[in-house]
């Protein structure tokens, strides 16, 4: 693959680089792409074992479709294998147009007693669908840019059963599948052969020029020339035909008060069109400069099966020079106009066609509203913008409501009109909720005046809860422990993890789910033993997904 295909995939992957966890590289791990039998179908199937990876509950990855050669891919679709214990399954396809890529970032979010791998480090994560067509294409895993291109490797992004930590797993050994009918490669090897054979043809060329020769014989039909001289009376009677020519000669003095030559002298001046447009508009604006002496104008366009002017518009009086006429947007036309003089004896003189003037018509339509959808990273506070390519956009704008002063406040401006994704890392406050809107827009034929579409429908996103601060332990009765936290700001719930290590094992042992209960009583533990406990916030998002802050420290408690 070109390493600049590898540039805009890794835009990609913002989604991971904007987590609010701090990434740490893991061991490596692989992925194995199988093409079915039968179809163009390939199915994805991951295996970190090596990385000791056995409590992942949360994983990303992104994978890419590069059409090699013939038509133009229809949209795959991502199916998830039957079973996978997960409570987001997200699979979403982009268009890249620059690159005439197809993106599929996959996202896998479950809860702490979720665990994807089902302990054993590999499953089959699903299958990638691919639409029946004439195409030759390469399907992988998307690469992360290094020093040099052979160095670039896929990186899948996972947070373990604590969700303390989002971690790195350098994918090698990942080898991508080819689908679809390779084209031939013999036909191109045998077209220098006729290209040789015509290097040859200039034999022939000489052979008509042999031809001379048969021309050298008709030269020589001078005798059968000379058998006519006889017929000097026919070229005499030629002479009379000369006759003919002064008849010509005399008609100029009769039509002079006539028609026919002085419309040809006298025919009206052409005017010069300009054809205005503007984005969004389905209005079209016709201008030319006055013809003195004209009694009206008539615009032409050109019909776009026959390629023939047909007249659009009568105009009469020789001061008329605009004239408005709504067409269909998205199409491309071409225009002409002449202007025309009515004599005396009823016949109308014609101006010649001005030059013809080319239009395209923009497909943007303001009264369309961007199809727009947003949520919460699963990892972080950053939300997640997605929405279909509005036609004939130049770039989106979107905007946060501002519930202070009850009025939308921009949040970004997108130059691209064929970008269909954006991730906001702004300063949102932990475990609040905003609303969001969008609207795409065209830029005028100055490139700097912007014209306007409709508002999507708003859309509310609750962001992540902030960390939980400093923890405090305590044991005073035999075989409990006491754990106290302070309150985090918007929070649902909580829930509590022990381990008796300080650093790892982490295990929940409960979930509190009054955002207001701020301690916890741990029962049936061993006397005289050490425990360790960290505590972390919830809240549910607006699609009902569990939405975790980050963990706190951990706090020592010795039991009684």
């Amino acid at each position: 693959m070109k390493k600049w295909m590898d540039h805009i995939r890794i835009s990609v992957l913002l989604l991971v680089a904007l987590l609010s966890f701090s990434a740490s590289a893991k061991d490596s791990g692989t992925a194995v792409l199988t093409k079915a039998e039968g179809s163009n179908n390939v199915t994805v199937s991951l295996d970190l074992a090596e990385g000791g990876t056995e409590n992942i509950t949360s994983i990303h990855f992104s994978m890419y479709i590069s059409v090699e050669s013939g038509e133009k891919m229809d949209e795959p679709t991502f199916q998830f294998a039957e079973g996978i214990p997960s409570a987001v399954k997200d699979a979403r396809v982009y268009w890249d147009e620059a690159s005439s890529d197809y993106l599929i970032d996959i996202i896998l979010s479950g809860t702490e007693d979720q665990l994807i791998l089902d302990g054993k480090g590999d499953a089959l994560i699903g299958t990638l669908v691919i639409p029946d067509g004439d195409y030759y294409a390469e399907v992988g895993l998307v690469r992360v840019d290094a020093e040099s291109e052979e160095d670039s490797v896929p990186v899948l992004q996972y947070a373990d059963s604590a969700g303390l930590t989002a971690m790195s797993v350098h994918m090698t050994n990942v080898v991508p599948v080819m689908i679809g009918q390779k084209p031939e490669e013999p036909a191109p090897e045998e077209t220098p052969q006729p290209t040789a054979a015509p290097e040859e043809t200039p034999e022939p060329t000489a052979t008509p020029e042999e031809t001379p020769e048969p021309t050298a014989t008709p030269e020589e039909t001078p005798a059968p020339t000379a058998t006519p001289e006889e017929p000097p009376e026919p070229t005499a009677t030629p002479e009379e035909t000369p006759e003919p020519t002064p008849t010509p000669g005399e008609v100029p003095p009769a039509p002079t008060p006539g028609t026919s030559p002085e419309p040809s002298e006298t025919r009206p001046e052409a005017p010069a069109l300009t054809v205005l447009t503007r984005p969004g508009s389905e209005k079209v604006s016709f201008k030319w400069n006055a013809v003195s002496g004209v009694d009206g104008y008539e615009i032409c366009q050109r019909d776009q099966a026959s390629a023939v002017y047909e007249r659009t518009a009568t105009l009469a009086g020789s001061d008329r020079l605009s004239f408005l006429k709504n067409f269909q947007r998205g199409e491309k036309y071409a225009f002409r106009i002449r202007s025309f003089r009515k004599e005396s004896d009823g016949t109308v003189l014609y101006s010649a066609y001005s030059p013809a003037v080319f239009v395209s018509l923009s497909a943007f339509d303001p009264a369309r509203r961007v199809n727009m959808k947003a949520s919460t990273t699963h990892f972080g506070t950053s939300v997640y913008f997605t929405w279909d390519r509005t036609e004939g956009a130049d770039g989106y704008e979107i905007f946060r409501y501002d519930w202070k002063y009850k009025k939308y406040v921009r949040l970004a401006i997108l130059g691209k009109g064929s970008q269909r994704s954006y991730v906001s890392n702004a300063a949102f406050a932990n475990g609040g909720e905003y609303r969001f809107a969008m609207r795409a827009y065209a830029l005028d034929a100055d490139g700097k005046t912007r014209i306007y579409g409709a508002y999507s429908e708003p859309v509310t996103v609750r962001i992540a809860p902030a960390r939980v601060g400093a923890i405090a332990g305590r044991s005073y009765v035999q075989g409990k422990a006491n754990v106290y936290w302070r309150r985090v700001y918007n929070a649902q719930g909580y829930c509590v993890y022990r381990s008796t290590s300080e650093t790892n094992g982490f295990r929940k042992v409960a979930t509190i789910t009054d955002g207001n209960t701020l301690r916890f009583t741990d029962q049936n533990l061993s006397s005289g033993k050490t425990y360790y406990y960290r505590v972390r916030a919830y809240v549910l998002n607006t699609q009902g997904h569990v939405l975790y802050g980050s963990t706190s420290g951990a706090c020592r408690v010795a039991v009684r």
